[in-house]
């Protein structure tokens, strides 16, 4: 059964992925009392892919070989890249939900 549903990925940098989740831990570990995990030790276990929302390595993956197999069903971005063109990945987004501007646009 095909829903007609389109996904549309954004990966972050590992290093502001890993930078950015870091300091949400540090803040709840403060919230709740306790002793924050040492940048070191969060760090290897980042690179192993340990994670409240599991690895980051296998998600990110997952959603690229997904968007090679059915790349009219996924589309996979990096942020970075959005950021430096967004006008491009803007038009890029438009077509791939099947809504491209117009010349005038």
């Amino acid at each position: 059964m095909d829903s007609g549903c389109k996904i549309i990925y954004i990966c972050r940098d590992p290093k502001d992925t890993f930078v950015s989740m870091y300091h949400i831990f540090t803040r709840y570990a403060k919230s709740q009392n306790t002793q924050p995990i040492e940048l070191d030790e969060a760090f290897e276990l980042f690179c192993e892919g340990v994670s409240w929302y599991g690895s980051y390595w296998d998600h990110v993956l997952g959603y690229w070989k997904a968007s090679l197999e059915h790349p009219d069903k996924f589309m996979f971005l990096k942020y970075e890249e959005m950021n430096e063109d967004t006008v491009l990945y803007l038009k890029k987004l438009a077509e791939f939900m099947g809504c491209p501007f117009s010349l005038e646009e």
